[in-house]
């Protein structure tokens, strides 16, 4: 990126070049992992981000968390759609007579025993899901 600043390419010219090129394979490349990863790790790709924020290549400051949250809901949405290849790994549906209260899925919540279950995917995503 700075050779490109460097070569005169203009700051509104690499904003569009950062979403593609860094910060879209930071997102794939973190978010299989996400449940996983250490504080200080997220902290270095926080630093990062503030970085190319300070440096003007991104037009808003971006945090990591925020990133993977959204990622996560995207793709909860769609492995909500029967045609996704994952819907078959959602629990059944609650057949209950009377709504209770609103909720975001139709879905019974697994019972987690394991530290290593409650930080799949599909387990997480039900339990903290926000539907948009």
């Amino acid at each position: 990126m700075k050779l490109l600043r460097a070569k005169g390419l203009l700051l509104p010219h690499l904003q569009h070049i950062c979403q593609p090129l860094i910060i879209s394979r930071i997102l794939y490349t973190v978010s299989a992992s996400r449940k996983f990863l250490s504080a200080e790790l997220k902290n270095q790709m926080n630093g990062f981000f503030r970085r190319i924020y300070r440096y003007g290549y991104t037009p808003a400051f971006v945090v990591i968390k925020q990133l993977l949250c959204d990622a996560d809901d995207t793709l909860f949405c769609k492995v909500l759609k029967d045609a996704h290849c994952l819907h078959h790994l959602l629990p059944e549906l609650k057949t209950l007579p009377i709504q209770l209260r609103p909720v975001n899925h139709n879905y019974n919540l697994p019972i987690c025993q394991y530290e290593f279950y409650k930080r799949s995917f599909i387990v997480c995503s039900l339990f903290n899901f926000n539907y948009q």
